[in-house]
């Protein structure tokens, strides 16, 4: 980063805004939360929104304890053990010629699988 007043400036044109605190306060906390300028992050939105992007705003860090992550472990430990009984429903009901209760089980298997996964997501990301 160029020490301020050294840099050569491409952009010669000033545009003056005016907006309320409460507006100028939620543009200098994104834009800490980006590294980059109020100014910098005006351009980023009104670029992206001319250009047709949708410019988003910058992931929010959460903090969650360990015994928080450890019931969602738990949980998905729970969901694991609810698929390993919906498979052994579901062969019972293959074995035995009731598809009208086989096809509802296997659907079933592949939500709870969904949610399994979700749930590894959700840990991973916490882990960050």
């Amino acid at each position: 980063m160029a020490v301020q007043g050294t840099e050569v400036r491409r952009k010669t044109v000033v545009l003056g805004v005016r907006v309320d605190p409460g507006l100028n306060s939620r543009i200098s906390a994104e834009a800490a939360a980006r590294g980059v300028t109020s100014a910098e992050l005006v351009r980023q939105i009104v670029a992206g929104t001319l250009d047709g992007r949708q410019v988003r705003p910058a992931a929010k860090s959460v903090s969650i304890s360990s015994s928080d992550r450890a019931l969602i472990a738990e949980l998905n430990r729970h969901a694991g053990r609810l698929t390993g009984a919906l498979i052994q429903t579901a062969k019972a009901a293959r074995q035995q010629g009731l598809q009208e209760y086989r096809r509802p089980v296997e659907h079933l298997i592949g939500e709870v699988t969904k949610v399994r996964k979700s749930l590894d997501r959700l840990l991973e990301e916490l882990s960050r």
